[in-house]
């Protein structure tokens, strides 16, 4: 729940400016009741804890205006979000104002005049939030008495009380309400439903009750109505429930899970449902979700379709190799790899020949992924492709392929203007980085002006000896780019900590650097660090 702004914070103290109890009585009653007016239409949910104080000791038109921008407040929280507003309401009396010392002073008695107001039900709900058993107790039992719905998230959330006599009140109301014409109000609630299955002290029998009465057949279009929901999290969560449903449901679920705007809700349901679809519906189920944007889903729908309809699946594991995730090919090379007449690498190499620009990334990759260390020399030429993506793949080609004759183009790629290129290069020669020449590296680190580019080299840096790659990180300590500066500090702390891990011994020339280096850093190094440096380094140049 967001902070209140500032001038809704202002109102506020206005509302409280005096903190005793005359100077509050003897307040002008139409200035209250504006300012709660205009509190009550900001939307701003963080006030409620303020509102809710002032509903303890406030009469008249005062107590009417706090009602009502109370009510208004709780109608911008979602069902949800109100398990959170419970804990903020229970931390009422952690400042020093004299009517939070009334909330926390409330008693069960003083809520019989809830019950008459028009507002009733968002008013015991707060008040079902209080830190006091016996106030929360109170509170679920005029909640009990209501039945439009609004009482609901208040008594689920009392299902978990802490006390065990408010727990049964919130039970037992709960349980009266296992109508099916309640069902469009548990639907409306069903995260927090859904969210009792988590909890410790709630009765799982009565959740389950509350989920069955979902599932039933007189319920099916209150269920079908939370998988349009335009609420994202209501919908996935309808659609986990109604995947329990009588079978004549399901294919309603299907349907609607498969075509959802949510990946997320798409993903489920192929891994749900398909398992289950027969062999003979299966193509016209799983071919359309082939095409899909999300991964998890292509990747599903061909794994099923390769399983149970092999013959019919040659042609969707063919185009699998040309998809543009390694996890759909990684799948066709599973299958496709049954046949002993079909070879892979001479399917990229033949793709890579006709060079069809849709898929001429994916083929790059799927020769680096497939191909022998020769073929990185066919991969070369696209290094310099004009399309980033292209160069992307080469270079993954490349680095999986046989990266370290090719050192030097992949080091000039690490200052590609792309950054993506530019993070293939450095993964590709990481495994090898020790092979390359550090002086270039720090040449690119020193004239580069781009920060993706400078990041990228000293990373690589990184990987190379204890005593070379220490003169660049400590002149990096001391670089204009604070971001940059403090990658190198974190790497120099992890050297010192590292220390004693290698036994490599300094060279002269290294020692040399070393203490050029710490002349010219010394003044931006962590605190210390030149110190134990050079303490270190008299062991080997007393």
């Amino acid at each position: 729940m967001k902070s209140v702004s500032k001038e809704t914070r202002e109102k506020i103290d206005r509302l409280f400016r005096e903190s005793s109890f005359w100077s509050r009585v003897l307040a002008s009653s139409e200035e209250q009741v504006e300012l709660l007016h205009e509190i009550g239409f900001s939307g701003e949910a963080g006030a409620i804890p303020e509102i809710a104080c002032l509903l303890v000791e406030a009469s008249g038109p005062v107590f009417r205006a706090a009602g009502d921008a109370a009510h208004r407040l709780l109608q911008t929280l979602a069902p949800f979000e109100l398990a959170g507003l419970d804990q903020r309401i229970r931390m009422i009396g952690a400042s020093d104002r004299g009517l939070d010392h009334g909330w926390r002073k409330l008693r069960s008695s003083g809520l019989r005049r809830f019950a008459s107001s028009e507002f009733a039900a968002s008013l015991f709900g707060l008040v079902s939030f209080h830190n006091d058993g016996y106030v929360r107790e109170a509170a679920v039992n005029g909640l009990s008495a209501l039945d439009d719905g609004q009482e609901l998230p208040f008594l689920l959330i009392r299902l978990n009380d802490w006390v065990a006599p408010v727990r049964e009140a919130a039970a037992q109301a709960v349980s009266a309400r296992l109508r099916p014409e309640c069902a469009a109000h548990f639907l409306r609630n069903l995260r927090l439903v859904l969210r009792l299955q988590a909890c410790g002290r709630t009765n799982r029998a009565l959740v389950d009750s509350v989920c069955e009465l979902l599932r039933k057949p007189e319920c099916r279009e209150v269920l079908q109505s939370g998988m349009k929901s335009g609420d994202r999290s209501l919908r996935r969560a309808s659609f986990q429930l109604a995947a329990g449903a009588e079978q004549s449901v399901r294919s309603i679920i299907v349907k609607a899970a498969l075509t959802d705007t949510d990946s997320v809700a798409r993903a489920w349901a192929v891994r749900r449902f398909l398992p289950e679809v027969a062999a003979t519906e299966l193509p016209s189920v799983a071919i359309p979700m082939l095409s899909d944007r999300f991964m998890p889903v292509r990747r599903d729908a061909l794994w099923a379709l390769a399983t149970k309809c092999p013959a019919l699946a040659t042609e969707a594991l063919k185009r699998g190799l040309l998809d543009r995730h390694v996890g759909i090919r990684e799948v066709a090379r599973h299958f496709l790899s049954a046949d002993a007449g079909f070879d892979v690498h001479h399917f990229y190499l033949e793709a890579m020949e006709a060079g069809d620009a849709s898929t001429l990334g994916a083929v790059i990759r799927g020769l680096g992924e497939t191909g022998e260390a020769e073929d990185a020399a066919r991969v070369v030429p696209f290094l310099e492709a004009p399309k980033p993506q292209v160069r992307r793949a080469a270079v993954y080609a490349v680095g999986k392929l046989n990266a370290e004759p090719f050192g030097a183009k992949l080091i000039r790629l690490l200052a590609d203007e792309t950054p993506g290129v530019s993070r293939e290069a450095l993964k590709a020669l990481t495994p090898k980085a020790r092979h390359q020449s550090l002086e270039e590296l720090w040449r690119l680190f020193t004239l580069e002006q781009r920060v993706f580019v400078r990041r990228n080299v000293l990373m690589l840096i990184l990987y190379f000896g204890k005593w070379q790659k220490l003169p660049p990180i400590l002149l990096a300590c001391a670089d204009k780019d604070v971001r940059l500066a403090g990658l190198a500090q974190d790497a120099l702390r992890d050297w010192l900590r590292n220390y004693n891990r290698s036994f490599a011994e300094p060279t002269r020339t290294d020692f040399e650097k070393i203490q050029d280096a710490l002349t010219q850093a010394e003044d931006r190094l962590p605190h210390r660090a030149a110190l134990e440096i050079r303490a270190c380094l008299k062991d080997y140049f007393p």
